[in-house]
């Protein structure tokens, strides 16, 4: 897991400073980060290495859409997100 948030960290290091893991479930685990852009701490939720190449990055990027579709869910927008 250490090597995964090394990689992490060094793919994201011109945007985001990874601070730790918040949490994880079945597909994606989410990181706690500040995002120097905007400087604020936002989460990072990145999907699994293993089912990244199995179910390709459409099915990830669907709930991301969810999100911005519905302002009153309590959950802020994306401000990023890595090109396809």
């Amino acid at each position: 897991m250490a090597d995964l948030l090394n990689r992490l960290r060094a793919a994201l290091t011109d945007r985001y400073a990874i601070e730790r893991e918040l949490g994880s479930g079945g597909m994606a685990a989410v990181y706690l980060a500040e995002d120097s852009k905007h400087e604020r701490q936002v989460a990072v939720k990145v999907l699994r290495p293993e089912l990244a190449a199995a179910l390709g990055p459409e099915r990830f990027h669907g709930g991301s859409r969810l999100i911005d579709g519905n302002p009153t869910n309590g959950l802020g927008g994306k401000f990023g997100r890595p090109r396809s």
